[in-house]
């Protein structure tokens, strides 16, 4: 045997769901059927079946729609020979009545192609399977019953109901494994009854499908349209030139043209099937009005017509409305708060509204008060013509989320009992609650007297409700809000912050004096509760700024110094009297003949550097070296920053270049004359310094006996000179003669010095004579 036609056959089985047919019918040639199936699974061609008494199909059942591994189709029909097996329920009710199409079966791209017999009613349903294997979905007719373990019981996922006309059909299914029903047990194992197909008989017959020859709109609103669906049944054979007309104004085909928007009948219709037209009834005046609705068709052997008399009455009737349109949002309410609303409902119809009545409202909105029409709300039990009346909502959210519900009003408009919707939204939001950047403390640190330092802090709000009536402040200075309000200049916060949202807020500090200065941020706000309070400690420093001074003031002298080498040196302090660091310092406009020894900033020995602390002290070491006579002034500036600004401290120079020491002895070529040997002749010579220095290191040298300085050492005893003679001065030294011998004795007098730039000696030539 090939494979099953069981499910290959059970992909056109017909299956009658708990679905009634008005009654059993011939049917006419077949129609073609292309499924597009709901999902991307391979399709069973042929599949396993239950056989008669089990009570179970093995594998266990798919949980999910990708669970599925095989799928088959069944097609309902009213005939007798399409229902006489059965699949039922574990409690024995029947969920499927079945039996065999002819024609084939195919599966191309996700696709079912089958023939089956036309005409109304059909119910096609798809059947799936959860399968071991791919393998599991195909099996042979004669495969042994334990082999049923391999697929699990059949779930009903999908269902579509609709007339099969001869033709090609293609219908489209959504499938889904929630609420499916489930198979438990089948009667036969094989389905081998063959369906009636034989083609019916005789001319078609049309008929309204409601039972009377007439059909009645009643009472419509002018200006309001009301539409019905009529059907008509084919109990003969084949209709064919199928239409409608005599609809004339207020009557119409909906949509304008037939059958009627949503209408099912065409040119044709089947035998025993039946369609539908669909028909507005829109009066513009209060009166009653008839029409005659001609149906007609050809029977298969003369033109036939079905007459349906229809009438409707206009009449005038209330129309009432929410002013604020189909909703309403109430937007965020904190939890444990709550926000009212009173809704206008208006009447622009021509009569009064009655028998006013409001449903309840579903948690968290209510009408305020509890009942309807709410505290203070006026709607009652009528609303006259161009009249309106109110409606207090009341909305008290105690979770966070969105909320919606509904405020159902009916009245009767005095033709037909009428609801107004007016859908109801809100949003449960925590309390807000701001968090100040910056925390637990800010500190702007250490700033200098007489600056501003600024801070951009941030406002965050942590909570999903707006945070409202925002307003900042800090006690005073040092501390101000930047241009002296809320939010500051260049702030972005305002009165309120939305939920999750942040803003800012700037803060200048300005200490006008030395010193610790603590404050704090103040933040006010309504949460959606109540008014809260956020607060940032603040603290800062005030410091003085750097101040430094250079210490011999006001000017430094260094004195006459000799010129063409003389150099006078001097070491100056520089002190920090400020709080605050002494920046970048160096030194500018230093020139010759002054310069800092060892020829640059601080001077070979100082200890000045780029930076000097708050109340410290460091040197500087200036030398003044003249290359010629005369006055030479300049300034000592030291460049800093004193951490506001650039300065400078500054020293004023002073210094005389002069010339050299110049020693000269008196008495020229001095001779002593005769002395008597042994006896001794003493002499003072004048010393005088006519150089612009003092001569130093003075110093006798170069006699030798009989001559001597007087007592045996310079100066000689008498003699006024010392270690040094100031320019201009003169002294004296003595010198005595002493010959042993006869004859004429010669020497030199000389006195060594340092005249402020080397050494030196000036001489004096002597001379004297030894006699009996």
């Amino acid at each position: 045997m090939q494979y099953v036609r069981a499910f290959s056959k059970l992909l056109q089985l017909s299956a009658l769901v708990l679905l009634s047919v008005a009654c059993a019918r011939k049917v006419d040639g077949p129609a073609r059927v292309r499924l597009q199936l709901p999902a991307a699974k391979t399709l069973a061609l042929e599949a396993l079946t239950a056989s008669s008494g089990s009570t179970s199909w093995g594998l266990s059942d798919p949980s999910n729609m990708s669970e599925v591994a095989c799928y088959a189709v069944l097609v309902s029909g009213p005939e007798t020979a399409l229902k006489n097996k059965a699949c039922k329920n574990l409690n024995g009710s029947t969920v499927l009545e079945y039996g065999l199409l002819s024609g084939t079966v195919s599966a191309t791209a996700g696709t079912i192609d089958l023939s089956v017999p036309s005409g109304s009613s059909r119910l096609i349903t798809i059947v799936a399977f959860g399968a071991t294997s791919s393998a599991a979905c195909v099996q042979a007719e004669t495969a042994p019953k334990t082999a049923r373990t391999s697929l699990s019981s059949p779930h009903i996922v999908g269902y579509k109901q609709l007339d099969l006309l001869p033709g090609n059909v293609t219908v489209d299914i959504t499938a889904s494994m929630t609420g499916s029903t489930k198979f438990e047990d089948c009667t036969a194992p094989f389905f081998s009854v063959t369906p009636d197909v034989s083609t019916p008989s005789g001319p078609a017959l049309l008929a309204m499908a409601h039972g009377t020859t007439s059909y009645n709109f009643a009472s419509v609103g002018i200006g309001t349209t009301k539409s019905a669906t009529l059907t008509v049944n084919n109990s003969g054979g084949a209709a064919t030139a199928l239409s409608a007309t005599g609809l004339t104004t207020p009557f119409a085909f909906k949509g304008g043209t037939y059958p009627g928007t949503g209408g099912t009948c065409s040119s044709t219709l089947g035998a025993g099937a039946s369609c539908t037209l669909s028909i507005d009834f829109a009066p513009a005046s209060a009166a009653y009005f008839p029409a005659t609705l001609n149906v007609s068709y050809n029977d298969g052997t003369t033109v036939q017509n079905l007459q349906v008399p229809m009438g409707g009455t206009g009449v005038t009737t209330a129309a009432l409305s929410y002013t604020v349109g189909s909703s309403y949002n109430f937007g965020s309410v904190t939890n444990g708060a709550f926000a009212e609303y009173a809704v206008t409902v208006e009447n622009m119809g021509a009569e009064t509204a009655t028998a006013l009545s409001a449903g309840a409202l579903s948690a968290p909105f209510s009408y305020k008060g509890g009942s309807y029409p709410g505290t203070g709300g006026t709607c009652v039990t009528s609303i006259a013509s161009m009249a309106s009346c109110t409606i207090v909502v009341k909305y008290a959210p105690v979770a966070t989320g969105a909320h919606s519900g509904t405020l159902a009003l009916t009245y009767f408009d005095q033709a037909e009992n009428k609801t107004i919707n007016l859908n109801l939204q809100g949003s449960g939001q925590t309390v807000a609650f701001l968090i100040i950047s910056d925390g637990p403390t800010y500190s702007f640190g250490t700033m200098p007297v007489g600056t501003a330092g600024e801070k951009v802090f941030t406002i965050s709000n942590g909570g999903t409700s707006a945070a409202t009536g925002l307003s900042g402040s800090v006690t005073g200075m040092p501390y101000l809000i930047k241009g002296g309000s809320y939010p500051g200049t260049g702030g972005t916060c305002g009165a309120t912050i939305p939920g999750g949202a942040n803003c800012t807020v700037i803060l200048n500090y300005m200490p006008s004096s030395s010193g610790t200065f603590n404050d704090s941020l103040q933040i006010s706000y309504n949460d959606g509760a109540g008014a809260q309070v956020v607060t940032r400690p603040l603290t800062g420093i005030g410091a003085n700024p750097a101040l430094l001074t250079i210490s011999d003031g006001p000017t430094h002298y260094y004195g006459p110094v000799t010129y063409g080498g003389g150099v006078a040196t001097h070491t100056f302090t520089v002190t920090n009297s400020g709080q605050l660091p002494a920046t970048a310092m160096s030194e500018t406009g230093l020139a010759a003949p002054f310069s800092f020894q060892g020829g640059v900033y601080p001077g070979t020995g100082g200890t000045c550097a780029s930076t000097l602390a708050g109340g410290a002290s460091c040197t500087l070491v200036v030398m003044y070296m003249p290359a010629g006579g005369g006055s030479h002034q300049d300034t000592l500036n030291v460049f800093y920053h004193d951490a506001v600004q650039g300065q400078n401290a500054t020293r004023d120079l002073d210094g005389q270049g002069v010339a050299p020491a110049l020693l000269t002895i008196s008495d020229p070529s001095y001779d002593y004359g005769n002395v008597a040997i042994a006896s001794s002749q003493q002499k003072y010579f004048t010393i005088t310094n006519s150089g612009g220095v003092s001569a130093t290191s003075l110093n006798g040298s170069g006699l030798a006996a009989p001559f001597a300085f007087t007592g045996g050492s310079y100066p000689g005893s008498g003699g006024t000179c010392g270690a040094t003679l100031a320019a201009g001065a003169t002294c004296t030294v003595s010198v005595h003669f002493t010959p042993l011998v006869l004859g004429v004795v010669n020497d030199t007098l000389e006195i060594t010095y340092q005249d402020g730039v080397s050494s030196q000696t000036a001489q004096r030539l002597i001379q004297g004579t030894g006699v009996l």
